[in-house]
């Protein structure tokens, strides 16, 4: 258990994530958001460790070879566990992020 003076930045974190084979597939996209389709054993975002540093949003900000372009603004309202796999939502300006940070908050979104 980690002394409550620690910080919780300098908790090391042992787990490293197998390599993911499976691509981030853009489902939907606009000027505002992107719909994805997440694999199963990849991290929504990129983990403490250093060595977890692939992610949906990793892909997403650096673009994946031959698959997608980088959509540098990306940020993710909600997360996945790293075993699911499913639907996501990204926002790909500030505003539309914005407004789905606030329906995340009010449940207003329906999964």
């Amino acid at each position: 258990m980690p002394n409550v003076d620690t910080p919780t930045d300098s908790i090391i974190d042992n787990f490293v994530a197998p390599a993911c084979k499976g691509v981030v597939e853009i489902l939907y996209q606009d000027d505002a958001i992107l719909l994805i389709n997440k694999p199963s054993g990849l991290l929504s975002l990129s983990g403490k460790n250093p060595l977890n540093w692939d992610s949906v949003h990793y892909r997403l900000v650096h673009g994946q070879q031959d698959v997608s372009t980088a959509f540098l603004q990306a940020k993710l309202p909600h997360r996945l566990d790293f075993g699911t796999s499913g639907i996501m939502v990204v926002g790909l300006t500030v505003h539309a992020t914005q407004h789905l940070n606030k329906q995340f908050q009010q449940r207003s979104i329906q999964k």
